[in-house]
């Protein structure tokens, strides 16, 4: 009768709760390396939203190359619609970090025509963007 046992344990090595077991081991190391890669990637996006927020130089890095573009800010229009139209004309780099810029420097942007450049920093922008530096005769 020993004979037979052990022979049936040798060809079913692992019980059930072990083969659970196991599993769970494996889907424990799943879970930790997609937590790690979502750590990475969060700490990697972070750092490059807090370098566009905090960054002093535009998006042209040399004075050779640079773009001027003229913006019609009409009032009542949203600061994420400036910042957007600003991204698209190559201006900014980063629509959502200018939006996070006027509120954190709390620059208002006012209605009117302005002259704005690659050079700039967003957060230049953002400050030139009220009545003061308003371009002479642009109206409302």
């Amino acid at each position: 009768m020993k004979k037979n046992t052990q022979r049936k344990n040798a060809e079913e090595p692992y019980s059930i709760s072990q083969r659970r077991e196991d599993r769970m081991h494996y889907v424990k190391i799943c879970v930790a390396i997609i937590v790690l890669v979502m750590v990475f990637v969060a700490c990697y996006l972070g750092f490059y939203f807090g370098r566009e927020l905090f960054s002093t130089s535009g998006v042209s890095s040399t004075r050779a190359e640079y773009t001027e573009y003229m913006i019609h800010i009409e009032k009542g229009e949203r600061t994420f619609t400036v910042g957007r139209e600003l991204k698209e004309a190559g201006i900014i780099r980063n629509a959502f970090a200018f939006l996070v810029q006027t509120k954190l420097f709390k620059c208002t942007i006012e209605p009117g025509d302005y002259l704005v450049n690659s050079r700039q920093s967003s957060q230049e922008i953002a400050k030139q963007l009220n009545s003061k530096y308003r371009l002479k005769g642009s109206g409302e």
